[in-house]
């Protein structure tokens, strides 16, 4: 039996403790059905997740396709409902649109000129060429190969890359690994040929980090902090979420330390063949 297969089989047994039954006859009604899902379970995303466990039970095991039509329609009004919340939630007062966060780093690459400039402009492309981290980039240090630590490192040689071990899930996710190729290798480049002179890539704090991605946002949009950046790309994800593969979605949710995979665990696709 899948894993899918157990958590529909154990939402179908809470609705029929719910419901005061020793069988799931009580789904071929559907009013009752519906009341007692919305009477036990106040979360949107919890209503969805016990509406299609019903769902699929029917699909499993009548033939009841008016039926099943029936809790589609409902389906659906839940799954608007949440992308409304979902939308609501992340586009604030704070918000700043994806795009216009790719043409800033764009103008910040014209202006970068000094050591100063530069720092902004390579901050920003961290932020931008790869799903956003949190305050994760505050304190890098630079070595030539692969080493045991719990700091935050980038691995410059052939293959350059940065692992980041030490972040708000780490202890449960893992290290992140982020391949350093394309436009943000050469940015990188640049600023440790020209600018760097010890052994770290960036050495700030977590609070003057996150000071410093402040000042750098506020600079041109008035507003804006590194939860900003990270809300803008999670929104940037779902309004094209047709364009990514279910590998895709697991990757940026890891790196996000899970937080894209959170907002989006509603919305599933099939992956591109």
């Amino acid at each position: 039996m899948s894993l899918t297969s157990v958590t529909n089989m154990n939402r179908m047994k809470k609705l029929q403790e719910h419901a005061g039954t020793t069988d799931f006859d009580f789904v071929t009604d559907y009013v009752k059905t519906v009341k007692l899902i919305n009477d036990n379970y106040n979360n949107l995303n919890s209503r969805k997740s016990y509406l299609s466990s019903v769902m699929a039970y029917l699909r499993d095991n009548t033939t009841e396709t008016e039926l099943l039509k029936r809790y589609n329609v409902y389906h659906k009004i839940l799954r608007g409902k949440i992308e409304a919340e979902m939308a609501n939630n992340i586009k604030d007062d704070d918000f700043i649109e994806w795009a216009d966060l790719i043409e800033y780093r764009d103008d910040l690459k014209e202006k970068a000129t000094n050591k100063t400039s530069h720092l902004k402009y390579m901050i920003i492309a961290l932020y931008t060429y790869n799903p956003p981290l949190r305050a994760d980039w505050g304190r890098i240090r630079i070595v030539k190969r692969d080493i045991k630590t719990d700091d935050n490192i980038l691995v410059w040689n052939k293959n350059p890359k940065f692992i980041i071990n030490s972040y708000k899930t780490a202890k449960t996710a893992g290290p992140i690994t982020i391949p350093v190729d394309g436009e943000l290798r050469s940015i990188i480049k640049d600023h440790i040929e020209k600018y760097v002179s010890g052994n770290f890539l960036i050495n700030m704090s977590d609070n003057a980090f996150v000071k410093m991605v402040k000042r750098i946002l506020h600079d041109h949009f008035q507003h804006g902090s590194i939860n900003s950046i990270r809300k803008s790309f999670v929104s940037h994800v779902f309004e094209n979420f047709g364009d990514y593969t279910n590998k895709e979605i697991e990757k940026i949710s890891h790196m996000m330390g899970h937080s894209v995979g959170m907002a989006i665990s509603n919305y599933r696709k099939v992956d591109k063949k």
